[in-house]
């Protein structure tokens, strides 16, 4: 955001360079607010994920995921993205007798998010008897969503 110099005596306050800076203050501040979607797949993907633009260029990114369409979506902030490590965590039940733990780390470089890991565990109650009903050593978390926040 540039100053604008406001000069008493010949040069009025309000003239047309100060109006224009004004307008640029303006508009400049708008698009600084203004989320960006960097990455948008409505079935999700579990590979790397080529962003829009640089990771580089914005304050945090807000990334969407879930293990599939019907397991409940989760969301991450990210500050600072560029260089960083995220966990994404699900914790999705199906409400009648199993619930999921999933994890995965990702690292943001960039303009590209790269899974690293991930493990998940499925546990399956019966009359309040909870067992260990399956385990997982791949990643079955996807990203369908990234949002850029300058």
């Amino acid at each position: 955001m540039n100053k604008i110099t406001f000069v008493n005596g010949t040069t009025p306050a309000i003239n047309d360079t100060n109006l224009n800076q004004m307008q640029l203050n303006i508009e400049d501040a708008i698009n600084a607010l203004t989320p960006v979607t960097l990455y948008n797949n409505t079935s999700g993907t579990l590979s790397t994920i080529t962003l829009s633009e640089t990771s580089a260029n914005f304050t945090y990114l807000e990334i969407f995921y879930a293990k599939d369409l019907n397991s409940g979506f989760s969301s991450i902030k990210i500050y600072y993205p560029n260089g960083k490590y995220g966990n994404l965590v699900l914790i999705p039940t199906n409400y009648t007798s199993d619930i999921g733990f999933y994890g995965c780390r990702i690292l943001i470089n960039g303009a590209s998010i790269t899974f690293q890991d991930g493990r998940g565990m499925t546990i399956n109650g019966i009359d309040n008897n909870f067992y260990k009903s399956g385990y997982s050593i791949n990643n079955e978390i996807k990203i369908f969503r990234v949002i850029g926040y300058r």
